[in-house]
């Protein structure tokens, strides 16, 4: 049997995708909205089980997705830049006094007191914790950055990593739309910028999977920004007023630097056609 298109590959992907996560994201909103870990982790394994029921079911092979290991500067890459991306963000508020430093009441409460509290922060968080975050990053990575990068750059789309983060942003809008996803009052201006920052991180971490051929190295990046940006740096903040519109995940600070960083990568390499 002839093996299916790359257009009809591409295609397939992207609506079942969008059909089986319409079904997660309407039950994660018909419960109060993102609390319940074991629903976002499901609702982050239908990407990367799409693309290898679909990989299967085309024929195609799984190696193809990156499954293979990198070299360590890249995987020092996929985390350097996210970790530094947070620590720059929470300077840059500290600086400017749009917060100041408060070490969490809660994770003080909830691991026994300060000393307990700065070891989880900067110790096992940013190591054990990063390993865990790894597993539901690559859940979705496999889809994103393995089956749907791939299909791309066969079908040589134009600007394939900015057609894969748009793709990997529209999946989100629900949760920001419809659930209490979005960072601040304005769901349209929350909206707007993190279709911003994911199309721009998309550059980046496309960049790595492509130079490396790892799906792997995709995974670290997604798993560490997703650990830095919502759970490491926010731990040594005192929110201020204008927090929803600069930090965090939708905000102007983070859409601004992983901007940047796409910027440079199209200049320094890509504009070349060399990863």
């Amino acid at each position: 049997m002839q093996r299916p298109g790359v257009a009809l590959q591409l295609a397939a992907f992207i609506l079942i995708t969008f059909a089986v996560s319409a079904v997660q994201e309407y039950r994660i909103t018909a419960d109060g909205g993102m609390h319940a870990l074991a629903d976002l982790l499901l609702l982050m394994c239908i990407p990367g089980t799409v693309g290898v029921v679909l990989s299967l079911a085309f024929g195609c092979r799984l190696k193809d997705i990156g499954f293979r290991r990198a070299n360590g500067r890249d995987y020092l890459l996929a985390y350097a830049i996210p970790a530094m991306t947070a620590i720059l963000i929470l300077a840059i508020l500290l600086t400017t006094r749009l917060g100041s430093f408060e070490l969490s009441p809660t994770l003080i409460s909830e691991s026994g007191g300060v000393g307990k509290a700065l070891t989880v922060a900067i110790v096992a968080a940013p190591t054990a914790g990063a390993a865990l975050n790894f597993v539901p990053g690559l859940a979705e990575e496999i889809g994103w950055r393995g089956f749907l990068h791939a299909r791309l750059i066969v079908a040589r789309v134009p600007h394939p990593f900015v057609v894969t983060g748009l793709i990997w942003s529209v999946w989100h809008w629900p949760l920001i739309l419809f659930s209490d996803y979005a960072s601040s009052r304005v769901p349209a201006l929350s909206l707007g910028l993190f279709t911003v920052t994911l199309t721009s991180m998309s550059v980046f971490v496309g960049w790595l999977r492509q130079r490396s051929g790892s799906v792997f190295v995709a995974a670290l990046a997604h798993g560490t920004h997703n650990l830095w940006i919502l759970y490491i740096y926010p731990a040594f903040l005192r929110k201020g007023p204008l927090d929803a519109f600069m930090g965090g995940e939708a905000g102007l600070l983070n859409a601004t630097i992983y901007l940047i960083v796409a910027g440079f990568i199209y200049v320094k390499w890509l504009r070349h056609g060399t990863p």
